[in-house]
């Protein structure tokens, strides 16, 4: 499996059916397996936070997002196999999965989990919702939950908590959860449950969901963006030039 290092974060580069075997393996062998999907804020994000940094590193990362595949083509002359994003990622696990998969969801406002869970049962017949709970779980209640996470004998756990917090509460409860497969992913409880909406696919298919979502959410979200992604190109370039003086010296 191809790997590709972008500001210290090692990404797999692969594509959907591959990661959809790779899944299906660790269900299979029960093989633990924690999963990061990283954007260009994701990477930021690890840059400000070591303890970040060294959590996402432990995680198998893939790639997310426009940001992604042009540090892809800036570091490695080409971008990845697939655009790995979550909430694309997702639903073609559910819909192609040739099993009964069994799935607990953590994560998002009540009402939200609910319409999510309502959405994936009428969607995907292969998917067994086998337990759900909002992202509001008092701290004194984590052992509480994370027994009926357990107990409910998931194949995946979904944890829609947000960069860096989901992938901060998989890694301090690794040892104690038991589940093969478990996954952060950002707001895709808020999309699958219709409670905000996707880009039109034309937007999608150019790379451009991002700029919808600032268009949508200007005030949360143009740090992120315009701020954000100024930030991480500049560091890839940086990456690039030290890579290059580096060949130059050794050669």
């Amino acid at each position: 499996m191809k790997v590709k290092n972008i500001l210290g974060i090692t990404i797999k580069d692969l594509s959907k059916e591959a990661f959809l075997d790779i899944i299906l393996d660790s269900i299979d062998e029960k093989n633990k397996i924690n999963i990061a999907i990283a954007n260009a804020h994701t990477i930021n994000l690890t840059n400000k936070d070591k303890e970040y940094f060294d959590i996402i590193n432990s995680f198998f990362v893939i790639n997310d997002g426009f940001g992604l595949e042009l540090a892809s083509k800036i570091l490695y002359g080409k971008g990845f196999v697939d655009n790995l994003n979550g909430t694309d990622l997702i639903p073609y696990i559910f819909s192609n999965t040739p099993k009964e998969i069994k799935v607990y969801l953590y994560g998002a406002k009540p009402d939200v989990v609910v319409d999510c869970v309502r959405s994936i049962k009428s969607k995907y017949k292969n998917i067994n919702i086998c337990g759900y709970v909002n992202g509001y779980v008092d701290d004194n209640k984590q052992d509480e939950l994370i027994n009926k996470i357990n107990s409910s004998d998931a194949d995946i756990l979904l944890v829609a908590k947000g960069n860096p917090v989901q992938e901060k509460w998989i890694y301090k409860n690794r040892e104690k959860l038991l589940i093969p497969v478990s996954i952060g992913v950002g707001a895709l409880f808020d999309f699958m449950s219709g409670d905000k909406p996707r880009a039109p696919y034309i937007i999608r298919k150019f790379r451009m969901e991002w700029f919808y979502r600032l268009c949508i959410e200007p005030k949360r979200m143009w740090k992120r963006y315009l701020l954000g992604n100024i930030v991480f190109i500049s560091k890839v370039f940086k990456q690039k030039i030290t890579r290059l003086r580096t060949k130059k010296m050794i050669s």
